[in-house]
């Protein structure tokens, strides 16, 4: 009777192991697995998994829709998204690294993203790297004139959707104050370009999304979110730092992409345990 306990112990702990991936999380920045201040747990919890793209064939014959890129990491290359581009659709991207500029010098946009440290004297909390920016044209019908930004980076080119006020400078030395070396302008946090019958957006910041930027106290940011969402968007996440997870997570990325891959696992490891248990019953 020991030897059977024992072998229902090792089947418990199999099935826990598969039940561990489904929930475990992650610490990197941006990730979708992260719960902490710097991840994005909070906004990918109101998103259904099919509005989740890892490849632009799930785009393909769609017009009118929306598309959000969350920080492109360093090998993002958006195969196959500038045919649903051109198609007349809209992509939203929000990069502060600068992973992006080969995508968008492929599409043939004038934009690029600066990886700087903007600073404005709009700021809140006492910290010239958290500041409110002046929006130019209708979000999602929300009339919003300002957005808080988190310590974003800048774009030129394109069109500008969202900007500094006039006083705002990067900060070279990190010193958080205008050096003489480090002239007031206006830097553009947004711009748009038109790419054949669709229109892209970049925003040179990822952290609108992060769980510690989802606060209520921010209210025109909210209004904006809340009306993104009623859009009902795709996310494409191949090459995203929001599809990165440590450790178990990696497991974690691949159930959600292949979420039969879960179900398989978990009943080979059942069959397998329960197999063990029976002939071991039938030996004793």
């Amino acid at each position: 009777m020991r030897k059977l306990t024992v072998v229902a112990i090792l089947l418990l702990i199999l099935t826990a192991a598969v039940m561990l991936g489904q929930f475990a999380g992650s610490s990197d920045e941006y990730s979708r697995y992260n719960t902490g201040w710097n991840g994005t747990s909070s906004f990918f919890g109101q998103i259904p998994d099919s509005q989740c793209i890892w490849d632009a064939d799930s785009l393909t014959g769609k017009t009118g829709t929306l598309l959000l890129v969350i920080s492109p990491s360093h090998d993002f290359i958006g195969e196959g998204l500038s045919a649903y581009l051109r198609a007349g659709n809209t992509i939203l991207l929000f990069d502060q690294a600068g992973n992006a500029n080969a995508f968008l010098s492929t599409l043939g946009s004038s934009i690029t993203v600066h990886d700087a440290e903007v600073r404005s004297p709009n700021m809140e909390y006492k910290d010239a790297g958290l500041f409110r920016a002046d929006v130019l044209e209708n979000l999602f019908g929300t009339n919003v004139t300002h957005l808080f930004f988190n310590y974003p980076g800048y774009v030129t080119g394109g069109e500008t959707v969202i900007q500094t006020s006039s006083l705002s400078w990067v900060d070279l030395d990190g010193d958080n104050t205008a050096d003489a070396n480090e002239p007031l302008k206006v830097y553009s946090l947004a711009a748009s370009d038109t790419i054949g019958n669709g229109r892209i957006v970049v925003v040179a910041d990822p952290s609108l999304f992060v769980n510690s930027m989802l606060d209520r106290k921010h209210t025109q940011n909210m209004a904006v979110l809340e009306a993104l969402l009623q859009e009902e968007p795709y996310i494409y996440l191949a090459g995203t730092d929001v599809e990165n997870g440590s450790g178990i997570t990696g497991l974690l990325s691949l159930l959600h992409r292949y979420p039969g891959a879960g179900v398989g696992l978990f009943g080979i490891l059942f069959l397998c345990g329960g197999g063990i248990y029976l002939w071991r019953r039938n030996k004793l």
